[in-house]
């Protein structure tokens, strides 16, 4: 019988970390459900794939209608390889207040005695959950609608900053399980998860709140300094921005959450440099038209001349 779990956290929280780094310590026969707003993944890029069955959802949360009854035909297909388990990726503004109802169906479709929901494992920036908690519903409900919650980055917070933390999510969720993480590592048999039924409420992911995705293409290589000048000046009006990008040669894995910016060397396969995904950044609005105007203004300062953006 398959297991199913699934995985959410805020944007930048360590859901693809965690997720890595079961798949290189299991040795069952596992399939990936990865869903990403956007309209290109950038997660499956790092992803292990060796061994494993992926399924992508992008451009919107697989809660929302628009992509709801792909996601449960996506689970339809998982399911009937007969494998051993299944892990969800949500995206970071994914919202999983209607996961029952989603069981409910795939039960309908496949019949009993096929699968099993294991439960909610949600993935807590412990750097920036209380920003987080206050600007977005989804973190509040992905806390909710959880099952266990790994405190994440344990090793950048101090000791009474955990317990605020810990303080916080017992608060909103009475009953679910809390163990503090660094780096996404935890041996999954320490996770020592527990279902129980969640009442389901509705998601507050709709087409009206889905976020804007814009793309930005490097057709010549930026300097280093000046895209991150660039970064610095969007985090006010994006929830994300991620990519890969090529200077000097040298290939970087670019990531904005919040205030953070990480840009780190990483390996590109020669063969793998041309394809969708690779000079490219993948930005994900928080203030609509605003985001966009203000993308467009910076874009020309900063990197004049390199670039075309995909809306």
């Amino acid at each position: 019988m398959t297991k199913i779990y699934l995985i959410t956290g805020f944007l930048g929280a360590g859901k693809t970390t965690f997720l890595n780094h079961r798949l290189a310590n299991s040795k069952l026969k596992t399939g990936v459900l990865m869903n990403e707003f956007g309209k290109i993944s950038m997660d499956t890029i790092t992803v292990q794939k060796d061994d494993v069955d992926f399924i992508e959802l992008k451009n919107g949360s697989i809660f929302c209608a628009c992509l709801k009854d792909k996601f449960i035909e996506g689970l339809e297909k998982l399911v009937k390889m007969g494998l051993d388990e299944i892990y969800i990726e949500g995206s970071g503004l994914a919202d999983p207040s209607d996961m029952e109802k989603v069981v409910s169906i795939l039960t309908k479709i496949v019949g009993k005695g096929y699968f099993t929901f294991e439960g909610v494992i949600c993935i807590v920036d412990g750097v920036f959950f209380k920003q987080e908690l206050a600007k977005m519903v989804s973190v509040e409900r992905q806390i909710v609608h959880s099952h266990h919650v790994l405190i994440n980055k344990r090793d950048l917070i101090t000791e009474e900053q955990l317990e605020e933390i810990v303080d916080k999510i017992r608060e909103i969720n009475p009953k679910v399980g809390i163990t503090p993480i660094t780096m996404g590592k935890i041996d999954f048999q320490d996770i020592n998860l527990k279902y129980y039924y969640i009442k389901e409420e509705e998601t507050t992911n709709t087409l009206d709140n889905k976020p804007k995705s814009i793309v930005i293409k490097f057709i010549h290589e930026p300097e280093m300094a000046s895209l991150k000048a660039f970064l610095v000046n969007m985090s006010d009006y994006f929830y994300r921005i991620k990519g890969f990008i090529k200077i000097k040669k040298q290939w970087y894995k670019v990531d904005l959450v919040n205030e953070n910016i990480d840009i780190i060397n990483y390996h590109v396969a020669m063969e793998d440099e041309t394809k969708r995904g690779y000079n490219e950044l993948i930005c994900l609005s928080s203030k609509g038209i605003k985001s966009i105007a203000h993308l467009a203004a910076t874009a020309e300062k900063d990197l004049p001349m390199l670039y075309t953006i995909e809306m």
